[in-house]
């Protein structure tokens, strides 16, 4: 269960980390907000997928980063009109 709990916090650190590199500029998130967003893009890939091909579908790293791409985007966006 350790080892599971690990390798998901790992997978989504690595997508979070991929998505955020698509985006060009500074973006001063932390290793856990990374970490959450990767969890979130994972989770939305998934339904899409789900919804999309069926029950016996699964998403792939393309899709998943691509979500990641998009939730980094959307969270830059906020941040600045809140700063305004």
């Amino acid at each position: 269960m350790i080892l599971f709990l690990l390798a998901l916090a790992l997978s989504a650190l690595v997508v979070g980390g991929l998505g955020r590199l698509l985006v060009i500029g500074p973006d001063p998130m932390t290793i856990w907000e990374t970490m959450a967003l990767g969890l979130a893009a994972s989770l939305i890939s998934w339904v899409i997928v789900r919804v999309a091909f069926g029950p016996h579908a699964y998403p792939g790293l393309v899709l998943t980063v691509l979500v990641a791409t998009l939730l980094v985007y959307l969270v830059r966006v906020q941040r600045r009109r809140g700063r305004r």
